[in-house]
């Protein structure tokens, strides 16, 4: 699931899996959207991309790998940042 107050875009493995980025009318913000996306066990890269209109912005990726689970923020333990001179053919080589 992806929240986000003025728009954002879900990319996993580089393929896109949610597009809030152009604004809806008569939607509050900040709006969500989500859906399933099946995953096979290992090392995956997910890239958030959000924009701000004004003011602060705010962006919330929750995610569940369980159907009994709502949703929720994935352990940091989870995450790994490849780094600043990361593989753009291969970013996640690093980890």
């Amino acid at each position: 699931m992806l929240i986000a107050d003025d728009g954002g875009k879900l990319l996993i493995d580089r393929e896109p899996v949610l597009d809030l980025w152009e604004p809806v009318e008569d939607v509050e913000m900040p709006f969500s959207h989500g859906r399933e996306y099946p995953l096979e066990a290992g090392v995956h890269l997910i890239e958030i991309e959000y924009r701000e209109e004004g003011d602060v912005a705010e962006v919330h990726f929750l995610a569940t790998f369980d159907e009994n689970i709502p949703p929720g923020p994935l352990p940091s333990s989870m995450l790994d940042y490849p780094g600043d001179d990361f593989d753009e053919e291969n970013p996640c080589g690093n980890l």
